[in-house]
């Protein structure tokens, strides 16, 4: 009689993956991911202001340790999972050169938003003029784009490499 842990889902070139491996692994992937949010959450509403944070750099802060503790999640998922982490970083390798090739806006954009949560020179509240005319208030800083609120009440999503270069 099979059990979880012999029970055999797949093989990928040679990694036998188990059903427990499986489970296991997507569950510390779920609880990973709720902590970095929780962390996130922490983080702006606890830690921030008890030690007179301003926004802007709470902001920065949580949003790097959501990264950080969803990359770590993924990572650690998928070491639990049986796969080698050496051949996660070939992966990454190629992926880099198809960046390199055909998704330079988005690596583009994603660097500007690096940048500008590191520089602080924009933040959630402010006021903006962008060069094709939109103005507004930030509302909201993602990774690869910005929210404004237009003065019209329109919420605009704009790319952070026009932020950047604009």
């Amino acid at each position: 009689m099979k059990t979880l842990s012999t029970f055999k889902l797949l093989e990928i070139s040679g990694t036998i993956i188990t059903l427990a491996e499986l489970l296991v692994g997507l569950t510390v992937l779920i609880v990973g991911i709720w902590l970095s949010r929780k962390g996130r959450t922490f983080i702006r509403k606890t830690i921030a202001p008890r030690f007179d944070i301003d926004n802007s750099t709470a902001y920065a802060i949580s949003s790097m340790v959501y990264y950080v503790g969803t990359l770590l999640s993924i990572l650690l998922a998928i070491s639990i999972i049986g796969f080698d982490l050496s051949n996660v970083a070939l992966v990454a390798g190629a992926l880099s050169v198809g960046i390199g090739l055909g998704l330079q806006t988005i690596a583009n954009n994603f660097v500007s938003g690096l940048l500008l949560l590191f520089d602080r020179s924009i933040k959630v509240g402010d006021y903006v003029e962008l060069a094709e005319g939109t103005r507004g208030h930030i509302t909201k800083i993602l990774v690869r784009s910005t929210i404004i609120l237009t003065n019209d009440g329109v919420e605009v999503i704009v790319p952070k490499c026009s932020l950047v270069s604009d």
